[in-house]
Parts: C-alpha cells; structure tokens; sequence
C-alpha cells in the first residue's frame, strides 16, 4: 500500500494523526501507534512501524513481537 492510501485508511478505521513533521507520522487510536517513516540510513525505503503500548513493543508485517531494531519491525511501503 502506498502512504496517501495507508494514511486514509488509517483514519478510516479511527487512528487519529497526533504528529507530523519531517515526513514523519504519528497515528494512534487507543494504546496503538503507527509511526510512518521516510526512508533513511539503514532502511532506504519508506516504511512504517506498529507499536503497543510502548515505543519499544514493536510488531512486524504479521503482528508478532518483534525488537524494535530488527529489519522485521520496519515494515516496507509502496512506492
């Protein structure tokens, strides 16, 4: 899914945006984040994160538990 797509249907399922600076996102709806990055060192695609309760509980493309700095947890978009 590309970001314009994601970010309408992210507020369609109730996520509010709570921030927004420098091509990054912030999405939340009650103890869950989505973070919407650009790409940058490392991770040179753009890609978003999942978050529970914590920016430390971090989740990958099939929701299972992931350390927030494995590959897994950045979850690649559409160009």
């Amino acid at each position: 899914m590309d970001r314009p797509t994601l970010e309408k249907t992210l507020q369609k399922f109730g996520f509010k945006r709570v921030f927004s600076g420098k091509r990054i996102t912030h999405y939340a709806h009650k103890n869950l984040k989505i973070r919407i990055d650009p790409p940058q060192e490392g991770t040179p695609y753009n890609h978003l994160h999942i978050n529970y309760g914590g920016n430390k509980n971090a989740y990958d493309v099939n929701l299972r538990p992931v350390n927030y700095k494995e590959p897994a947890a950045h979850i690649k978009l559409k160009e």
